[in-house]
């Protein structure tokens, strides 16, 4: 729930959207089978960006497969991989999946992979523009778009596109605000 840097509380990007989404109605153990490919995956893709061979489960195998043909049409060099950036005023964190050069792009781009069942564009943007907040305060300037790649486990990926917010920035700090507040959590 929460992750502890320098003796301070910070709430993850993922908490403060989980309001955002109900899965009271998807069985717990559907839930608990994705979220391990999701990981697995996404380990996968790091292991392989890095030089590295990954193995993976059966059902694992569309995702990866989409995540490299991919890779192969965009060709990204990474400048950032599973990186963990942090927000010291707001007391929230995200680890973002890759930050890298593409082609056709001046600046880096935030890109992110998605293996779930459906698209939730909602919280798809606001996760987009929260992390491209949290990387451009580290310091690493970003392209105004950012690249979420939904992996599909048929082999096939579909990418979406999302603008750079500041309504939606401002919004997502007052989500993180009203955390906070809603908890009564004090950080120490």
């Amino acid at each position: 729930m929460f992750m502890i840097k320098n003796d301070k509380k910070y709430v993850r990007v993922s908490e403060i959207l989980s309001i955002l989404s109900n899965f009271s109605h998807i069985d717990e153990e559907v839930l608990k089978n994705k979220c391990r490919i999701g990981t697995e995956v996404h380990k996968a893709i790091e292991m392989d960006l890095k030089g590295q061979f990954p193995l993976l489960g059966r059902q694992c195998d569309g995702y990866f497969k989409s995540y490299e043909d991919w890779k192969d049409v965009v060709r990204p060099t990474v400048i950032e991989l599973e990186k963990r950036f942090w927000d010291d005023d707001e007391l929230f964190t995200g680890q973002v999946d890759m930050i890298c050069k593409i082609e056709g792009f001046e600046k880096s781009v935030l890109v992110d992979f998605k293996t779930s069942v459906s698209v939730n564009d909602k919280v798809w943007r606001m996760q987009a523009n929260l992390y491209g907040y949290l990387v451009e305060k580290s310091g690493i300037e970003l392209s105004d778009t950012y690249v979420f790649v939904k992996l599909g486990k048929d082999g096939n990926a579909k990418t979406y596109w999302y603008k750079k917010d500041e309504e939606l920035i401002k919004r997502g700090l007052e989500m993180v605000r009203n955390w906070w507040d809603q908890e009564k959590k004090v950080p120490f």
